[in-house]
């Protein structure tokens, strides 16, 4: 879901939703919710202003079958809207070795 409107000032703003599930197993150990993912048919169904069905466009909502996602280390930075770009995916660099002290046991 997106829409663009007129903010203050005359800028013209962009703006959009994320429709989210309960995460399955493969998310779960992040994050209790997740993007909703819809096959094409679905999201005509979805996207369709006749589809009155509410029993079937709520069943679209379920998360997606537990291992058709994969998880991978990514950088932190992910986690800043400031942040774009293609490094955003490239696997974080290692933690450095810890340092051990005097007084560790």
């Amino acid at each position: 879901m997106w829409d663009r409107w007129d903010g203050a000032g005359g800028a013209t703003l962009v703006s959009c939703a994320l429709v989210t599930t309960a995460a399955n197993a493969d998310v779960a150990r992040l994050h209790d919710r997740m993007p909703v993912f819809l096959g094409a048919a679905d999201a005509t169904d979805w996207l369709d202003p006749d589809c009155r069905d509410e029993g079937h466009l709520v069943s679209l909502l379920e998360p997606p079958p537990v291992g058709r996602l994969r998880t991978r280390p990514v950088s932190r930075s992910v986690n800043s809207t400031a942040n774009d770009g293609a490094e955003l995916l490239a696997p974080p660099d290692p933690p450095p070795e810890p340092v051990a002290t005097l007084f560790e046991g």
